[in-house]
């Protein structure tokens, strides 16, 4: 079949199995009638069924049971390991999309001395943190001297604090 444009196929109104359907599978064209389909599918190279994220590694999993593993992989954001104390200085941010535990830890979140200037107005760096669920605290402290924005509710367990000298939305 030489190469044409879809718009260069006629339409199917009311397609039977013996129409003809233009398809293309490892760059080269073939021409299926439409009771062909699902063998043609089925019988092309394997589908992807699923996967999982775990521990820094991508696992696929396809339609013959095969698997193909991608490790290696480095998260790009912060993270807090258990049972730290932790630092996060004026210039960083964090954004958490979903809900959050911090266990048996303190950070603290610095305020900035620096001053930004555009045009005539001034901001003040800080520490940032944007949490999209629930922040849970066991027996954590946090010093805020920076922003915390929780979108659900800050839950307190056991020995837990905020210090508030900054934000907390």
């Amino acid at each position: 079949m030489p190469n044409k444009k879809i718009s260069q196929f006629p339409s199917l109104v009311n397609p039977t199995n013996d129409a003809v359907l233009p398809v293309v599978s490892g760059g080269a064209n073939y021409s299926i009638p439409l009771s062909g389909l699902t063998s043609f599918v089925n019988s092309s190279d394997t589908l992807i069924t699923g996967g999982t994220y775990s521990a820094n590694t991508i696992t696929i999993t396809n339609n013959t049971g095969g698997t193909v593993t991608i490790t290696g992989i480095t998260p790009n954001i912060k993270y807090w390991v258990d049972n730290q104390n932790i630092i996060l200085a004026a210039d960083e941010t964090i954004v958490i999309s979903d809900n959050y535990i911090l266990s048996g830890t303190n950070l603290t979140l610095e305020s900035g001395n620096l001053n930004i200037s555009v045009g005539n107005i001034n901001f003040n760096k800080y520490a940032q943190i944007f949490i999209g669920g629930y922040l849970l605290l066991i027996d954590s402290n946090i010093v805020n001297n920076g922003l915390i924005s929780v979108a659900g509710a800050i839950i307190f367990s056991g020995n837990s604090t905020i210090i508030n000298n900054g934000i907390l939305i």
